[in-house]
């Protein structure tokens, strides 16, 4: 985890989500259960902050009906 947390936490933040699922994926048989645990919550469970306010704004409009333009 010392050496492969960084990889991902870094991919996350540098908007390359998408590989890091993608790597994660495809060798996540060789991680230990403790390692792949902690590479999912940082994988999917990470949201910026912009980000957070983006899907609260979206999940408010629907809950009222609106759309964001």
């Amino acid at each position: 985890m010392k050496y492969i947390n960084p990889v991902y936490i870094a991919l996350v933040r540098n908007g390359r989500r998408d590989l890091a699922n993608k790597w994660f994926k495809e060798f996540q048989n060789f991680y230990h259960p403790i390692a792949a645990a902690g590479l999912r919550k940082i994988i999917y469970n990470t949201v910026s902050e912009k980000d957070e306010r983006l899907i609260q704004m979206s999940m408010e409009s629907m809950r009222l009906g609106r759309v964001i333009a």
